[in-house]
């Protein structure tokens, strides 16, 4: 759980905890603005960051979240409590789109706990490039890259999702700084190799293995 951050109800006076991410004021139920610093996993209604989530619960507690502060629902309220809603719709689906995607996720909770994604080790590099070269020569060759890609993009991710599985039982081990922060910068390393092999299948025709990716 993240420290915990008083701020008081504008409407009402009473004190709350932004850092818990609330969508109304715990007394007077007045929309209140989200704050920046609140942690995108506590917005969707986590208790901490984590990897291994409930997908469809998350998504479930998403819509649920954003129905609460839709501005349709603010239209009879004060200038303040609409501006608030289109602020706290903005701030959920912001952090849906940082949390709902694995990799994503993974990538948030590395920065999270302050730590930075390597560079591509120089080998790896050469090898993208000799595998783009490769797939170049025919659309045999082509296809043979695309489905090696796509199966090594995905034992990429288990081994992300079996060191992060450990760290979500770690108290502080997505804290800044980490507890695990030998572990996290191996998957780091991971999620680089993942990130230019999800580019260089997209790049070739294949499958979109991160919908976050912008290439085309």
């Amino acid at each position: 759980m993240s420290a915990s951050l008083e701020l008081l109800c504008r409407s009402c006076g009473a004190p709350f905890d932004a850092a818990l991410a609330p969508l109304t004021c715990p007394s007077c139920k007045a929309l209140v603005p989200p704050h920046p610093s609140a942690s995108s996993f506590v917005r969707l209604g986590l208790d901490r960051p984590r990897f291994v989530v409930d997908e469809k619960a998350l998504e479930a507690s998403w819509l649920q979240r954003t129905r609460v502060v839709h501005p349709d629902r603010a239209v009879r309220k004060s200038d303040a409590e609409r501006r608030f809603a289109v602020e706290q719709t903005a701030a959920l689906n912001d952090a849906w789109r940082l949390v709902r995607i694995p990799f994503d996720r993974a990538a948030l909770l590395l920065t999270t706990a302050g730590v930075p994604e390597p560079p591509l080790r120089q080998a790896l590099l050469v090898a993208f490039i000799e595998a783009r070269e490769e797939a170049e020569s025919s659309p045999a060759h082509k296809a043979a890259v695309v489905a090696d890609g796509v199966a090594r993009f995905e034992a990429l991710m288990a081994k992300v999702e079996a060191e992060l599985r450990i760290v979500d039982d770690v108290v502080g081990g997505y804290g800044n700084p980490s507890a695990e922060a030998v572990r996290l910068r191996q998957v780091g390393a991971l999620l680089a190799e993942a990130r230019t092999l999800a580019r260089l299948v997209d790049d070739l025709g294949g499958p979109r293995l991160l919908p976050s990716l912008t290439v085309r």
